[in-house]
């Protein structure tokens, strides 16, 4: 069977009686005369007619449903028949040109379309045209960054236009009391614009709406609002039923409380990463490049110093020691502002004390594992995680890095709250804190306590330099436009009460960190006891 046969009894029976099977039958027969006479010169020449006049169809389904429909009466034998005498390929070739004007025939008129020349491209061609390659050129490098970290293009905002009636906007001031105003009002006012939103807020605003935000407050400056972020808990609060009796109450409070105890580990693991969770925010590009700015010297040097600590001849150490260096490099160059939001949540829900054992616990344990990594590849040029030498050097740690490093981090978000900085700078400070700590820690791990302590020293001077600049530093308005809902919730007027936010002085907040500091409770804990025994049991 010929290909070319089926094509055409395809074309014929779903156009029967056209301009197609007319001329298919014109073609074959010319075009039989035409090879015979040609055969002698042992060519075949056939041109097919009007094929210049080929032009675009502009088709439509239901407009060509009653001119398409198959003919009846197609028999086996016909068909037999026509596969038999189907024509050559070239010959459907021939007969082709003059489809388009069959299906016109064979549908309603519609209104003509221009043929599209060479050279010009189709409007809804993708990845080509005049429009699509405007659209391409117009993504900026903020689009393609933000791109990387979210999974998808970053896409226009004005696609939810903003209602600025579901706004609120709020005049904070480090120390003094929040006051609502007006829209129009913030317009007038010159400090720091802030967007301050939160995930799945049932109004709709996203960070996305910050140029919109813009064009209101700051007459059309998209780049004057800075982007905030709130974590706020938006399912139902049920309310606790009331026990029935007294005695029913106690006979519940034991077996509960026996498995509340057993069960703290796993519900605080539960509330660490519902807590992280809510606290990721997507970088800024300013951010990203200082990100790999700060970095990118620190995590060169941590892969030398592993590989020369472990080498290839411990596969095991080298990859634990270069993996979780990358992980913190990464984390702590380009999240700054989720680790930012994540202290806070961890501040205002479960307490400084609970805040500050979180991060004496996830920076003693990381420098364990770094130390516990190298001394498997070198255990008898490093000193192990549980010699005296070791917690010797961890106490003397912690005890001054535990003071200077609250001072500095509160001190920085002191300034920040004051408005003497913008977010961008906020993180940049805070990367080139970071930078420290990460520089350092590839020498703590692999015995090289002289480098640390020099690197560990700086840092310190780092964050005393911060303090005295946010002592000196004055409080300056700034504007938070927040929608209505964030604005009602519970979340928020926790973090920005009416009354105004109290915030404790930094130098004060480092001398109570060092006190209940686990290290120095275990080693004044003698000191303690004789004070207690002499008070007669008081504190």
């Amino acid at each position: 069977m010929k290909p070319s046969g089926l094509l055409a009894v395809l074309l014929s029976a779903s156009i029967p009686s056209s301009a197609f099977a007319q001329s298919f039958s014109a073609s074959r027969a010319g075009a039989s005369a035409e090879s015979a006479v040609s055969g002698a010169a042992g060519t075949v020449q056939i041109v097919p007619n009007a094929f210049g006049a080929l032009t675009p169809l502009s088709l439509s389904a239901p407009a060509l449903a009653p001119g398409l429909t198959p003919a009846p009466g197609i028999t086996p034998s016909a068909l037999a028949a026509a596969i038999q005498n189907a024509p050559s390929a070239a010959q459907v070739v021939g007969a082709i040109p003059v489809l388009p004007a069959a299906l016109a025939a064979a549908r309603p008129a519609a209104a003509p379309t221009e043929p599209y020349g060479e050279g010009v491209s189709l409007p809804n061609a993708v990845g080509k045209g005049p429009a699509n390659d405007e659209k391409a050129a117009s993504k900026t490098w903020t689009e393609k960054l933000a791109s990387m970290f979210d999974g998808s293009a970053k896409k226009s905002a004005d696609a939810t236009p903003l209602d600025p009636s579901n706004l609120k906007a709020f005049i904070v001031r480090h120390g003094q009391p929040m006051t609502e105003i007006t829209l129009a009002e913030a317009a007038a006012h010159a400090g720091q614009v802030r967007l301050l939103t939160a995930k799945n807020d049932p109004s709709g605003l996203t960070e996305k709406h910050a140029a919109q935000i813009g064009a209101i407050i700051r007459g059309g400056a998209t780049k004057a609002v800075q982007k905030e972020s709130l974590a706020v808990d938006w399912s139902p609060k049920a309310g606790a039923a009331a026990p029935a009796s007294p005695s029913a109450a106690t006979a519940e409070a034991a077996p509960s409380s026996l498995a509340s105890k057993l069960l703290w580990p796993f519900r605080e693991a539960k509330f660490l990463a519902k807590t992280f969770s809510a606290s990721l925010v997507k970088p800024l590009p300013s951010e990203i490049f200082g990100g790999l700015a700060t970095k990118s010297f620190p995590l060169v040097t941590s892969i030398g110093v592993y590989w020369a600590a472990a080498g290839l001849a411990h596969p095991v150490a080298l990859v634990g020691l270069i993996t979780l260096s990358v992980a913190q490099q990464v984390f702590h160059g380009f999240f700054l502002k989720s680790w930012n939001n994540f202290q806070e949540a961890l501040s205002k829900a479960r307490g400084f004390n609970y805040q500050m054992f979180f991060n004496l616990a996830y920076m003693q344990g990381a420098g364990t594992i770094y130390r516990l990594l190298t001394w498997s590849a070198n255990p008898t040029s490093v000193t192990p995680p549980w010699s005296v030498n070791y917690w010797k050097d961890m106490a003397l740690m912690s005890v001054i890095g535990t003071f200077f490093g609250v001072l500095g981090y509160n001190s920085l978000n002191a300034l920040y709250a004051k408005g003497s900085i913008s977010r961008w700078q906020h993180s940049g400070i805070q990367q080139v804190r970071d930078l420290c700590f990460l520089l350092a820690a590839p020498f703590f791990a692999s015995g090289s306590m002289t480098l640390f302590w020099a690197i560990f020293l700086f840092q310190q001077s780092l964050d005393l330099a911060i303090s005295i600049w946010a002592g000196r530093a004055k409080a300056r308005e700034i504007v938070f436009v927040t929608s209505a809902t964030v604005a009602a919730s519970a979340e928020f007027n926790e973090k920005y009460p009416l009354a105004g936010v109290v915030i404790e002085p930094p130098l004060k907040q480092a001398l109570k960190a060092v006190v209940d500091n686990p290290l120095v409770r275990v080693m004044t804990w003698p000191v303690r006891a004789l004070w207690k025994l002499a008070r007669g049991g008081k504190k």
